[in-house]
C-alpha cells in the first residue's frame, strides 16, 4: 500500500511538472553508510597486533619507564632482523627478540637495557626526546628496510611502540590501549592530514565530526569538512571509515601559533600538537631577502642587527656585555619585521656590549639564538660578537694581510688547472700532535711548528685539504676526538682548535695563523666543508630555531629527510640557504683566504646550486678548487638533479673551466678493491680490476673536463683503502716494533690480509696471519718490504693517471689506525701522526716526492693528456699505458712479467725523490713483479 501511494504521489509531481515552471527536484544520494554497519562517531578496534604487544608489556621490561620497541611480521620471521637507531649517527640498537601472545610471535627491543646505543641515543632517551629508526634486514644492509623510508617515534609521547611489517606508521602501545591521535601534518594553510590509532566513521556530509583545533592563546579555527584521505579529492563519501583523515579548515592557520587538535573520542583529550614543516615552508619559498646586510654591520660604536625569520611573530635583540653570563641579557630590545621577512634594528649603540642574540619567537615557542650570519662568537657559538673581524686587529695575526692570497696561481693572476695540483688531506689533530706531544688540536701548534708543515712542503703539495674546521657540535670542555661532520655554525671556526679561546676573535686570529702559515710555504688551503646536513634539528639547531624547517629537506608526513645518514639533510634548492651558503663560502673565502672547498655528500646538494657556487667563488679567484663526493648517504629527497657523478657536467658554464670535480671512487675500488658489500680485492692486491681501472686512466669517463675526476686510492673515511699481504707466519715480521702496520684496517696494510683468508670484516677472527697460498708465504719473507711495493704501485697507478690527484696525509709513509674501521672519535693513539712513522718509511716518501716531481715536470703528459692509451697485457694483471713521450708497464702480479713486444726508451728511475732520466735508450723486456717502469721513448 505504501509503495503504491509513493508511485502515484510520484507521478503527480511528474505531471505538474509537465505544464508548470517547477523547480528541480533535490538529489536524492544513498546513505554513505549503507551497508557499512559503521554508524558516524564509530571507532574501530585496535589491530590484533597492538593488542598482543600491549598483553606482554610488562614481561619485556623491567620498569615502566623503559623504552620498548616492538616489531610484527605476519610471516613470524625474525632471525636477521634488528632495529637501526640515530640520532647523528647511528647503529644497530639490537636484534629482535622473540615473544607470543594471544597467538602472535611478535620481535622487541628494549632500548633501556640495551647494552650498548648509538651516540645520543641514550641522551634521547633520558630526555625524552625523538629517535630516529630503520627497522632492517642486517644480512642485506640497506637493501632490506621494512619498510622503506627513515622513521621516528617521541619518547616525550609514548615510551612503547610497534612496527607493523609493510606499514609506514608507528603505534602506540600502551597497558591501557584508548584510541589515541597519532599525528596531525597541515599540507597547506588550510589543509590537514590527521593520523588516528583507530579507524573512525565519519558523517555523511560536509562536517567538524567532533574535531576541535585550538591554538594555545585560546585561537580557534572551524573545521569545515573532515574526510577519509584516500579519498579526498572525491566527492563519494562512502568510504567513510578510516584511520587517515583529511581535515579542511575554514580559515587559514597562522603559522606564528602554536596548535593542538583533539577530539572527545581520542586520547590525549588536550589533543596532539599540529606539525606545519611542510606547508609553513611552502608557504614562504617564495619570500627571498636579496641583501647582503645580515648579520651585524658595525660602525664605530653604533650598529646595526638584521635576521631573516619571516615565520617569527616577534624577534627581539638581546645585548650581552660579556661572556661570563649570556643567559641573561643586560638589555632587550624589539626589532620589526620588514617586508621580505627580514627583522632589523638600527643604529643601536653597542658601547659597553660585547655579545648578541637574537630572540625568536616561532609557532609559540621561544629561542635565544645566536646569529647565524655572525663571523664571530663566544665558545660554543653561544652568542655572536659585536666586531668586525677585518677592522679589528685582535683577529689578525701578525703579518695578516686583509686582501686574498692564494700561492696556487700567484692569487689568481696565473691560470692553473686542478691538474696541476696535488691535494693533500689531512686533520688539525692528527697532525698537531706531531708538533706537541699531548696537543688535543690546537691551530697555532701547528702554525708555530717545524714539522707539519715542512714535512708537506717537501713532498711538493700544492694544496692541504684541512677536515671540518668550522664550529661543531661538541662543547670545547669535551677534549675528546672527532672529525667534525656535526656542524653547528657554519660561519665561525671551531673552537676546539683555538688555545685559551676567551672570545670569536681567538678563533679567527689563530685560525687566520694557520692559513697564513701554509701560504708562506707555497702551500694553497682548501677547507672540507659539510653544508649537507647540521648537528641536530630542532632545539639543537641555530637555523631550526631561526626558520624552523625551512634549511631542511622534509618528508610528506614533516619529518626530516635524512640523505646524510645522520638525521637530517639541508635543502640547497630552499632559495635562502642556497644563498646562505654561498655567502658562507665566499666568507671563507675572501676573510680568511681559503683557496678551495671539499664538499661532504656533495651528491645531496643539486647541481644548479653547485654551478652558482663554482660561479660566485672563481668571481673571487679563477683557481678556487671546488670538488666533493658526488654521492649521498642515504635518498636524495631533492627535486633538481643532483651533483652526482651522472650530473657533474651541470655544475660549471662550460666544458672549458674546471668546475664542480668529483672524487672518483670507481678508480680506487679498482686500485685497492671496493669495500662494499664486503671486503673485495683490488690491482694491488693481484687480483685483475683492469676494466675499471683502463676506464678511469684516461680520466673522462663521467666528464668532459679531465681535471674534474679527483683520483684518489685513500681518504680519512671508512674501513679500508689500500691493503696487502702480511707474512703466514708472525715471526717472519717485526710486530711489535711495527704493529701499527700490521693492524690497520682502515688505511694502508690489511684488507688484503682480509680478503685472502676469506674473512669479511675486521673481527672476523684472528686475520693477523693470513696467507694459505705457500707460494705467497715464501715472497712474503721480507713482508715490510711487500708493503712498501704494494703502496709504491699504488700510488703510480694514481700519479700517473689523467686528472686530479688526492692523497690522505699520511700514506706516503704507510699510515694506518691500528685496525679501527671507523676512527672519527676514536683516541689519539690511533689518530695522531708520530715522527716515528715517518722515519721508517722515509724510502716510501721519497718514492712520493719523486712521482709528484714526474708529475709536475710533464703535466700535458701525466694529468692533462686528452689521448691515452691503456692496454691489458697477460692476465690484466699486467697493463701497458702510453701517454704523450712515456710508456709505463704496471705489474699488479706477484711474479716477473716478460714483454712480447720489447720496449726501447730511456728508463725513468725515481729515486731519493728525484726523477732521473737516462742519457741513453735501452731495451727493456722484463718487468719486476709488484712494480711499475715508467720509459720515456720519444
Amino acid at each position: 500500500m505504501k509503495k503504491t501511494l509513493l508511485k502515484l504521489l510520484g507521478a503527480t509531481v511528474l505531471l505538474a511538472c509537465l505544464f508548470t515552471a517547477c523547480p528541480a527536484a533535490p538529489e536524492v544520494k544513498p546513505d554513505p553508510n549503507a551497508g557499512l554497519g559503521k554508524a558516524p562517531g564509530t571507532v574501530g578496534e585496535f589491530a590484533p597486533s597492538l593488542i598482543a604487544a600491549s598483553k606482554v608489556l610488562d614481561q619485556v621490561r623491567k620498569s615502566k619507564d623503559d623504552v620498548v620497541f616492538f616489531y610484527y611480521r605476519p610471516d613470524g620471521k625474525y632471525t636477521g632482523w634488528d632495529l637501526y637507531t640515530w640520532i647523528t649517527d647511528g647503529d644497530s640498537a639490537g636484534s629482535f627478540q622473540e615473544i607470543t601472545s594471544d597467538g602472535m610471535k611478535l620481535g622487541y627491543v628494549n632500548l633501556s637495557q640495551a647494552d650498548v646505543l648509538p651516540e645520543g641515543v641514550p641522551e634521547a632517551l633520558a630526555n625524552q626526546d625523538k629517535i630516529n629508526f630503520i627497522v632492517r634486514n642486517g644480512g642485506n644492509d640497506w637493501k632490506g628496510k621494512d619498510p622503506d623510508g627513515d622513521r621516528t617515534f617521541d619518547t616525550s609521547k609514548c615510551k612503547c611502540y610497534l612496527s607493523i611489517s609493510g606499514d609506514s606508521s608507528v603505534y602506540f602501545v600502551m597497558d591501557d590501549l584508548s584510541p589515541s591521535l597519532a599525528a596531525a601534518n597541515m599540507e597547506s594553510k588550510t589543509e590537514m592530514k590527521l593520523v588516528l590509532s583507530n579507524e573512525f566513521a565519519l558523517e555523511g556530509s560536509a562536517s567538524d565530526n567532533g574535531f576541535v583545533l585550538k591554538a594555545t592563546d585560546g585561537t580557534e579555527i572551524p573545521i569545515s569538512d573532515v574526510k577519509n584521505y584516500a579519498y579526498k579529492s572525491e566527492d563519494d563519501r562512502s568510504k567513510n571509515f578510516s584511520s587517515t583523515l583529511y581535515v579542511k579548515l575554514a580559515d587559514d592557520m597562522d603559522y606564528s601559533k602554536e596548535w593542538y587538535i583533539s577530539h572527545p573520542k581520542f586520547v590525549p583529550s588536550s589533543g596532539i600538537k599540529v606539525s606545519f614543516a611542510n606547508a609553513s615552508k611552502d608557504s614562504i619559498m617564495e619570500i627571498v631577502y636579496e641583501g647582503n646586510d645580515l648579520g651585524l654591520t658595525l660602525n664605530g660604536t653604533k650598529a646595526s642587527f638584521k635576521t631573516w625569520a619571516p615565520l617569527a611573530s616577534s624577534v627581539d635583540l638581546l645585548l650581552f656585555t660579556d661572556a661570563a653570563n649570556l643567559e641573561t641579557p643586560a638589555a632587550v630590545k624589539p626589532m620589526t619585521k620588514g617586508s621580505k621577512g627580514e627583522w632589523s634594528i638600527a643604529d643601536v649603540d653597542v658601547t659597553g656590549y660585547k655579545y648578541y642574540k637574537f630572540r625568536i619567537t616561532n609557532g609559540g615557542v621561544t629561542n635565544d639564538v645566536c646569529d647565524i650570519y655572525a663571523k664571530a662568537a663566544s665558545p660554543d657559538s653561544v652568542a655572536a660578537q659585536i666586531v668586525d673581524i677585518n677592522a679589528d686587529d685582535s683577529a689578525k695575526p701578525t703579518g695578516w694581510v686583509d686582501t686574498y692570497v692564494n700561492p696556487y696561481g700567484s692569487n689568481g693572476t696565473v691560470a692553473k688547472r686542478y691538474t696541476d695540483a696535488v691535494i693533500y688531506e689531512m686533520h688539525i689533530r692528527d697532525w698537531s700532535r706531531l708538533e706537541v706531544a699531548d696537543s688535543t688540536g690546537k691551530f697555532i701548534d701547528i702554525a708555530e711548528g717545524t714539522k707539519v708543515i715542512e714535512h708537506i712542503k717537501n713532498l711538493g703539495i700544492t694544496h692541504v685539504q684541512i677536515l671540518p674546521a668550522f664550529d661543531y657540535a661538541q662543547k670545547n670542555s669535551d677534549n675528546g676526538y672527532n672529525w667534525g661532520y656535526n656542524p653547528y655554525h657554519y660561519n665561525v671556526p671551531e673552537g676546539r682548535y683555538v688555545k685559551d679561546m676567551v672570545d670569536g676573535t681567538d678563533a679567527v686570529k689563530q685560525f687566520r695563523q694557520l692559513i697564513k702559515a701554509f701560504h708562506d710555504a707555497g702551500i694553497a688551503v682548501n677547507m672540507d666543508v659539510v653544508y649537507n646536513h647540521t648537528a641536530g634539528t630542532g632545539a639543537g639547531s641555530l637555523y631550526d630555531m631561526t626558520v624552523p624547517y625551512y634549511y631542511y629537506r622534509l618528508n610528506p608526513d614533516g619529518t626530516y629527510a635524512n640523505g646524510s645518514g645522520c638525521g637530517n639533510e639541508t635543502d640547497s634548492e630552499a632559495p635562502m640557504y642556497r644563498k646562505y651558503m654561498i655567502e658562507s663560502l665566499v666568507h671563507w673565502m675572501k676573510d680568511y683566504h681559503i683557496n678551495g672547498f671539499r664538499f661532504d655528500l656533495m651528491g645531496l646538494h643539486d647541481a644548479e646550486t653547485m654551478k652558482q657556487v663554482y660561479k660566485a667563488l672563481c668571481e673571487v679567484d679563477p683557481n678556487v678548487m671546488v670538488y666533493g663526493e658526488p654521492w649521498q648517504g642515504g635518498s636524495y629527497a631533492g627535486k633538481g638533479k643532483p651533483a652526482d657523478k651522472a650530473n657533474i657536467n651541470l655544475c660549471a658554464e662550460s666544458d672549458d673551466v674546471d668546475g664542480v670535480a668529483f672524487f672518483n671512487d670507481e678508480i680506487r675500488n679498482g686500485i685497492k678493491g671496493s669495500e662494499y658489500p664486503g671486503f673485495n680485492k683490488g690491482q694491488v692486491s693481484t687480483v685483475n680490476c683492469f676494466e675499471s681501472i683502463s676506464q678511469h686512466m684516461g680520466g673522462k669517463k663521467y666528464s668532459k673536463r679531465i681535471g674534474r675526476s679527483i683520483n684518489y686510492v685513500e681518504c680519512h673515511d671508512n674501513l679500508i683503502h689500500k691493503c696487502f699481504f702480511l707474512p703466514e707466519n708472525e715471526n717472519e715480521f717485526p710486530f711489535e716494533e711495527y704493529d701499527y702496520i700490521v693492524d690497520a684496517v682502515d688505511t694502508v696494510t690489511a684488507k688484503l690480509a682480509l680478503v685472502m683468508n676469506g674473512k669479511t670484516s675486521p673481527t672476523d677472527g684472528n686475520w693477523v696471519g693470513c696467507s694459505t697460498e705457500p707460494a705467497v708465504g715464501a715472497i712474503l719473507q721480507g713482508g715490510r718490504e711487500e708493503l712498501k711495493k704494494r703502496d709504491e704501485l699504488a700510488a703510480a697507478y694514481m700519479f700517473l693517471a689523467q686528472g686530479t690527484v688526492f692523497i690522505n696525509g699520511g700514506q706516503e709513509f704507510l699510515r694506518s689506525k691500528k685496525g679501527d674501521e671507523n676512527s672519527y672519535i676514536s683516541k689519539d693513539n690511533i689518530n695522531e701522526i708520530k715522527q716515528g712513522y715517518i722515519d721508517d718509511y722515509e724510502d716510501v716518501t721519497a718514492y712520493y716526492k719523486g712521482l709528484i716531481a714526474l708529475r709536475k715536470a710533464y703535466p700535458e703528459t701525466f694529468g692533462h693528456n686528452e689521448d691515452v692509451k691503456f692496454e691489458k697485457l697477460s692476465s690484466g694483471l699486467v697493463n701497458k699505458y702510453t701517454t704523450g713521450d712515456f710508456v709505463v708497464y704496471f705489474n699488479a702480479d706477484t711474479k716477473v712479467a716478460v714483454l712480447s713486444d720489447v720496449c726501447t726508451g730511456k728508463v725513468v728511475t725515481i729515486k731519493n725523490g728525484t726523477v732521473d732520466i737516462a742519457a741513453e735508450a735501452t731495451t727493456t723486456a722484463v718487468i719486476p713483479a709488484l712494480s711499475c717502469v715508467i720509459i720515456k721513448v720519444r
